[in-house]
């Protein structure tokens, strides 16, 4: 695989067709709807109030979706034509959405730490993935929620696969390489990768959502959509920020979800209450714990933009 930079994936992505963002709305595509979003909201759980960053936000239909359900949503966003949609949307119908163009790896200041940070099919389109990780963790509150949703790994252009063969095959899985798409790039890197970046930046697993599409909806919609009812097409990956005092944040095992009601609270103790605790313990406001981007690490652009209907 030819190297990327943040500023090459940033570019391709700039140019996405605004036809195609108009036939997304409201709420995304039909893997958004029927797979993605309804995990991902139960993930969150309860945002009303909530500080919430929507990062790599896109033409911004999350952030949308997470102010209308009470958050304070903050979105960056990149690439120029997505940037522009989702402002462009905020000011014919405002929902206090603020809206940053930046790259993940660069983000300016952006207020207080977040209760929340999501990245929805965002990592997976950044040369500089772990960067990007680093930089929302950072962001968080100590006891924040990261959510972030990829492509399952395992199983890359399942619905291709599906169609042509009945079932789903794989030639190569450990080498890191590129998925060519209509508007940008995708990276493919073993799940693996995810995770053990994840260990290191200290976050504590909280579930991963592997969502089925319910054979009912299957039935009607055509197109290899059956292949998401017996194997997963997204993973989904809920983890809180290490409070500064090791304390645990919440349950330490993560669940396995195929499509059904997660064995863990949907949203356990607010991040705001913990460093109130802290807080009245020391005195003082807790300092948070060190996520900063490693010397030398450089950024990256990002986007699990495309119609990411059944792929």
């Amino acid at each position: 695989m030819r190297p990327w930079t943040n500023d090459e994936a940033i570019k391709r992505w700039a140019q996405f067709p605004r036809e195609v963002l108009d036939a997304m709305e409201p709420d995304g595509d039909f893997a958004r709807r029927q797979l993605l979003n309804p995990a991902l909201l139960r993930l969150l759980g309860d945002m009303h109030g909530q500080r919430i960053l929507d990062a790599g936000c896109g033409h911004g239909y999350l952030s949308r979706m997470l102010a209308a359900r009470g958050a304070q949503v903050t979105g960056v966003e990149p690439a120029q034509a997505l940037y522009d949609y989702a402002t462009s949307k905020e000011t014919g119908e405002p929902r206090g959405i603020r809206y940053v163009q930046a790259d993940l790896c660069q983000l300016p200041d952006l207020g207080a730490p977040f209760d929340a940070v999501v990245a929805n099919m965002v990592l997976l389109d950044i040369p500089d993935w772990a960067g990007a990780m680093n930089a929302c963790v950072a962001a968080l509150a100590p006891g924040g929620l990261f959510v972030f949703s990829i492509i399952h790994p395992c199983f890359e252009q399942l619905a291709p696969s599906w169609r042509e063969h009945g079932e789903y095959r794989i030639g190569e899985y450990f080498t890191e390489y590129e998925i060519h798409g209509p508007y940008g790039p995708n990276f493919h890197r073993p799940l693996s990768a995810y995770l053990n970046e994840l260990a290191r930046l200290g976050c504590q697993l909280r579930e991963l959502a592997e969502p089925a599409l319910d054979p009912a909806v299957a039935a009607t919609a055509g197109g290899g959509a059956d292949a998401y009812v017996h194997l997963p097409n997204f993973l989904i990956v809920a983890a809180r920020r290490a409070l500064p005092n090791g304390e645990p944040s919440g349950p330490s095992a993560a669940a396995c979800d195929g499509g059904r009601p997660s064995p863990w609270p949907a949203h356990p103790a607010d991040p705001r209450a913990a460093r109130r605790r802290l807080a009245g313990r020391s005195g003082r406001r807790p300092r948070r714990a060190g996520c900063g981007l490693p010397p030398g690490r450089r950024p990256a652009g990002h986007r699990g933009r495309g119609p990411g209907a059944l792929r």
